[in-house]
């Protein structure tokens, strides 16, 4: 079936499921970001067309890593083969990984650097471009959250916990041992003291 067009120049944001071949769910955002025109599933019917450099891919957080490190590079290129230090032995070899770099967050070039398994990545890429869109623009659930500012967003799940913390990154993770990981994430992110807020799951666990 052919995509359905989109209007004018809104946005496309494509949501994945837990594997490359699950259905992913879709939302037609206006110009100025703050308005869900139309949403839907890969599984009712076609996704709008959108232009590539509208259409956005959101992928599980689970899949990838992320890290705030500061990497005063003058190039992307720079800060991409600097990126891949941050994560020597942590991941599978260099060449199985792709990394991306955010841009600087602070004058002292600190950025978010999110490392995924680049056969896994194509997938959902490919999975995208099966179902009529072409996304230039790739994140990962907790960073597409709406995090307020300075605020911490604790989203629980049926299948994962998703820890969002705007600048300071956050992470994905199974419900299970969420709240173990999310004192260290805390301390390391510098996150004590900021506001909180949880949605699903138990108060008394975190």
């Amino acid at each position: 079936s052919r995509a359905r067009p989109s209007q004018g120049r809104n946005s496309l944001v494509l949501v994945a499921g837990d594997d490359p071949a699950a259905p992913m769910l879709w939302a037609e955002v206006g110009a100025d970001g703050d308005q869900v025109l139309r949403r839907g599933s890969s599984a009712d019917g076609p996704i709008p067309a959108t232009a590539a450099e509208r259409t956005v891919l959101v992928l599980p957080g689970v899949d990838a890593q992320i890290k705030t490190v500061a990497l005063p590079a003058q190039s992307e290129a720079q800060a991409r083969k600097a990126a891949a230090l941050m994560f020597e032995g942590a991941l599978v070899a260099a060449e199985g990984v792709h990394y991306a770099v955010g841009a600087p967050i602070d004058a002292d070039g600190t950025r978010l650097v999110a490392a995924m398994d680049r056969a896994r990545l194509q997938a959902f890429l490919d999975r995208a471009r099966s179902l009529g869109a072409d996304p230039r623009q790739v994140t990962v659930d907790f960073l597409a959250w709406p995090s307020a500012p300075g605020d911490i967003d604790i989203v629980e799940t049926a299948s994962s916990v998703i820890v969002a913390g705007g600048a300071r990154g956050g992470f994905a993770i199974e419900p299970a041992v969420a709240p173990a990981l999310f004192g260290r994430w805390l301390s390391q992110t510098g996150g004590q003291g900021a506001p909180i807020r949880l949605y699903g799951g138990d108060p008394g666990a975190w």
